[in-house]
Formats: structure tokens, C-alpha cells, sequence
């Protein structure tokens, strides 16, 4: 129900964006997740760049 609200808000080139992420959201989910990690790792190494 909810894929077929953001199809018609988003019309024929926001369904083949929508399309797309989908067919490849665990390769990008995982890239998007091991930025974070490696962030947040690199942070606590350099203490010196305290907010």
C-alpha cells in the first residue's frame, strides 16, 4: 500500500529511482552502514577534533 502512494506521489522517474534502490538496498544499506562505522571509528582515534 505504502509503494504504491510514493509511485503515484513520485510519478514514472521517481518509480524507476524507487525501482532501483529497491532491486540493490542491501549493497547500499551496507556501503551507507560501514561509512558510519568506519566515522565513528575514526573519531574516537582522534580525540583532538572534540566538538
Amino acid at each position: 500500500m505504502v509503494q504504491s502512494l510514493v509511485d503515484t506521489m513520485l510519478g514514472p522517474y521517481g518509480k524507476m529511482i524507487s525501482d532501483w534502490y529497491l532491486d540493490r538496498q542491501v549493497v547500499i544499506n551496507t556501503f551507507i552502514v560501514l561509512i558510519g562505522i568506519y566515522r565513528l571509528f575514526k573519531r574516537r582515534k582522534n580525540p583532538s577534533t572534540a566538538a
